[in-house]
């Protein structure tokens, strides 16, 4: 998908592409957030592919332009966390920053009562160390925490596809478990028959963690091993914690809640 899940209306409100009637948004005149160009709505296909806006003249962002599985995983994300009633607002596609040569799109900012303002930035692509600083290190900068979320298929890759990707991917894993306290956080797009994408939640080494038996919720440790998986309804940014880890601030599920029955 080339373009944006939100735009701006006539009135300079931002609404989000998916969630529009496409009859009544396509007669309608949008503009882009970033650079107020305007933007033509496209409707999602029989494909599959999510609703959104695109430039009409060939103009572009970098870095803004995301794939299929990208949106679909901020759009859940976005809609899991605004509904709980530890968040004051939740913004989708936050520009933090307009300048073109440090142009930087959030993919999802809350607002939270206890723990001020978080970035949450879910990460499909392959991204190096480096990169995983500095995007944290800008936020930081700004005041906001940051929890970042990995795609399972490119952090966690089976091994037939390991070769392809190289070792890059155990070095970012390796970076994010640092700042975590051992963990990582991590998302499946497998759909589930009931519930849809699958959520899964990824702590290492000897830490505790969750998994359902019966629809009942026990507590176990496992070495070295993917435990916790489990298809969640919503994820309650209640759930979430701020705190410094190596110099930076990140945020993370607070683990009692987590543990005690998972997820409410």
């Amino acid at each position: 998908m080339s373009g944006l899940l939100t735009a701006l209306n006539q009135q300079g409100k931002k609404q989000i592409a998916p969630n529009l009637s496409p009859d009544s948004a396509r007669s309608r005149t949008w503009n882009c957030p970033i650079c107020n160009e305007q933007l033509n709505f496209v409707s999602q296909s029989y494909t599959g592919r999510t609703a959104h806006f695109r430039h009409q003249s060939a103009a572009s962002h970098p870095g803004v332009s995301e794939s299929e599985r990208h949106a679909s995983a901020k759009q859940f994300f976005y809609r899991s966390l605004r509904e709980d009633n530890a968040c004051a607002n939740a913004d989708l596609e936050h520009i933090v920053e307009k300048d073109p040569d440090n142009l930087r799109v959030a993919d999802i900012l809350l607002d939270t009562y206890n723990h001020g303002k978080i970035v949450v930035e879910i990460q499909c692509s392959l991204q190096s160390v480096e990169e995983f600083e500095r995007r944290t290190d800008f936020y930081n900068k700004r005041g906001y925490a940051v929890l970042w979320i990995l795609d399972e298929e490119t952090y966690f890759p089976k091994k037939s596809t390991k070769k392809v990707s190289g070792t890059a991917f155990k070095d970012a894993v390796k970076w994010v478990q640092r700042h975590y306290f051992g963990r990582s956080y991590t998302f499946s797009l497998k759909e589930s028959p009931n519930q849809g994408p699958c959520i899964r939640y990824r702590p290492i080494r000897l830490q505790p963690a969750i998994r359902a038996v019966d629809n009942q919720w026990a507590s176990y440790k496992k070495k070295y091993r993917t435990i916790g998986e489990k298809s969640y309804g919503s994820i309650p940014c209640g759930s979430l914690t701020v705190t410094y880890s190596k110099g930076r601030k990140i945020a993370r599920f607070f683990d009692k809640c987590w543990w005690a029955g998972g997820p409410q």
